[in-house]
């Protein structure tokens, strides 16, 4: 096999020519979760499963409208969908688990994690949001919304993972990259601060309806190489489309959703029973309580309102479409 290209110049001259440049990138030019795929990930048997489907969210459209008039701050369809995964894991349990070694734990808790862009260092992030099923949605946007604005003063909370590992030279960051997976694979090990996000929730939440995302048709999310995580939630920027309602043909507002679960734990029967019910759930909010949540919080929140109200150019495009206004991004 050549593995370079041998070219001739002017004059009769054998060049060689190499492709890549001479160095490689240094780890600490690489966002930290880019390294954990570079150094810890293996190319096992792909046990995952994926389903792919659609949402129809005017309903959610409407409600986002009508609770941001009395919000104090602004509230998006990636804090609904946050709140939907959540109860949606309340409601069917077999989800909540995880992979330890060969055998199979379920959480205490309902954490959630999700993807965020920070806007500081220009690269995704991961906030893990606690008992999502028992928090009102205003608090839950609250909180993300919190931890956006600490991003971008560059005191994100999770900053000390990232200074921890490139603290060490390159090789052996990416030794603790390997063996702080392998630990967590492999034992059952206590919840920590720098380690939490890896070890407490089954679940990485992405809304990819971000201004200027382009139509989604297909999305295959990537597998991280840690066994908590079991599951994949995605969802795409909502585009009006055909759809037949009551034997008739209207356009509405639809988003594509994705699910990716693994088959160590859950089969394709169960993980249609959970897409449905959160497709019930994003279709239309209600169902959670969002509204009673949000009057509830509106009174409390607007005592923090230097705190949990976003940047005013975050409210105005979010405004503009509330829809398609996220704080996430691809992780």
């Amino acid at each position: 096999m050549t593995l370079h290209r041998r070219n001739r110049n002017d004059l009769g001259e054998t060049v060689v020519k190499w492709p890549l440049e001479n160095s490689p990138i240094p780890d600490s030019e690489l966002p930290l979760y880019n390294s954990y795929y570079l150094h810890a990930c293996r190319t096992p048997e792909d046990p995952a499963m994926i389903w792919g489907t659609e949402v129809e969210v005017s309903k959610l459209q409407d409600y986002l409208r009508i609770a941001n008039r009395e919000s104090s701050f602004l509230l998006t369809t990636s804090h609904i969908l946050i709140r939907a995964v959540a109860k949606a894991l309340e409601k069917h349990p077999d989800f909540n688990q995880r992979v330890v070694g060969k055998r199979i734990y379920r959480f205490k808790a309902i954490h959630v994690l999700m993807a965020m862009q920070d806007p500081r260092e220009q690269q995704a992030e991961l906030l893990l949001v606690k008992d999502a099923n028992q928090r009102s949605l205003s608090d839950i946007a609250q909180t993300i919304w919190k931890h956006h604005q600490d991003a971008a003063r560059g005191n994100f909370t999770y900053q000390k993972e990232k200074q921890t590992f490139r603290f060490f030279p390159q090789p052996i960051g990416r030794w603790i990259l390997n063996f702080q997976q392998f630990l967590s694979n492999r034992f059952h090990l206590p919840e920590t601060s720098m380690c939490e996000r890896q070890r407490c929730s089954p679940v990485l939440v992405n809304y990819l309806g971000f201004r200027g995302a382009p139509p989604m048709k297909m999305f295959k999310a990537s597998r991280f190489p840690n066994e908590s995580l079991m599951m994949n939630i995605t969802m795409g920027p909502s585009e009006l489309r055909p759809i037949v309602q009551n034997e008739r043909v209207v356009i509405r507002p639809v988003a594509p959703l994705f699910v990716r679960a693994d088959h160590r734990t859950v089969d394709a029967y169960r993980i249609a029973q959970f897409t449905e019910t959160l497709r019930s759930y994003i279709s239309n909010p209600d169902q959670m309580d969002v509204q009673t949540g949000t009057r509830q919080a509106t009174s409390n929140t607007k005592q923090n309102r230097s705190e949990a109200k976003p940047p005013p150019d975050a409210r105005a495009a979010g405004t503009k479409s509330n829809t398609h206004h996220t704080t996430s991004s691809p992780a």
